[in-house]
């Protein structure tokens, strides 16, 4: 039960930093 909560969290924090780190990325490319 906490290895589901701690993958959820993983995914949730990676998508987080997907979604924070692109628009950046397209600055920069800008």
């Amino acid at each position: 039960m906490f290895l589901i909560a701690l993958i959820k969290e993983m995914l949730f924090n990676f998508s987080l930093i997907k979604i924070n780190y692109i628009p950046s990325a397209i600055d920069n490319a800008m």
